[in-house]
């Protein structure tokens, strides 16, 4: 006679992706520290800056979304946060950060619209498909230059939000299937 064992309990997606942005910001982190103290330093503030952005963001849609969206917070919270950093590098640098951050603020700016208009699965995907393309344009930008230039933690910083935004999008992707198949 067989027995039932117990149910294995899963590791949530999210803190996977939580997980692996910790072990490659630490890794970052002492591989720069290799290379400059002032740098990682200033690659700590921009880290320190993401996460604080992100937390607000993430919070604030908590109460902006309806409350049988709240559980797309994060998935709206992560690329409005990055909305917020391509929109404080515009004001920090001015006119030359236009043709750097244009695509990319049109295409976050676009993606929440539609999840704001028309939540679901479509808008998720677009978001989810923009963060992996973006993703490989860093890590390409990242591997192609100068490693000691200092635009490169602003782009580490991008890196591992993208990485965190892949989680978090298809994280909601999965609960807006399942909400819709239940319905």
């Amino acid at each position: 006679m067989l027995q039932k064992s117990a149910p294995v309990k899963q590791i949530p997606l999210l803190a996977i992706g939580g997980g692996v942005v910790a072990v490659l910001a630490a890794i970052g982190a002492y591989a720069v520290a290799t290379v400059s103290e002032d740098f990682t330093r200033m690659l700590v503030i921009s880290y320190g800056l993401a996460i604080a952005l992100l937390a607000a963001s993430s919070l604030a849609m908590r109460y902006l979304l309806p409350q049988d969206r709240r559980f797309l917070a994060l998935a709206a919270g992560v690329p409005a946060a990055q909305v917020i950093s391509l929109l404080m590098s515009l004001v920090a640098f001015g006119p030359d950060a236009v043709p750097q951050v244009a695509a990319d603020l049109i295409a976050l700016v676009v993606g929440l619209v539609w999840l704001f208009q028309r939540p679901g699965r479509a808008p998720l995907l677009f978001l989810l498909a923009y963060q992996a393309f973006a993703l490989a344009l860093k890590t390409y930008i990242l591997f192609t230059q100068d490693f000691t230039l200092s635009f490169i933690r602003g782009v580490i910083t991008t890196i591992l939000v993208q990485i965190l935004a892949l989680f978090v999008l298809y994280d909601a992707y999965l609960r807006m299937k399942a909400r819709t198949k239940h319905a």
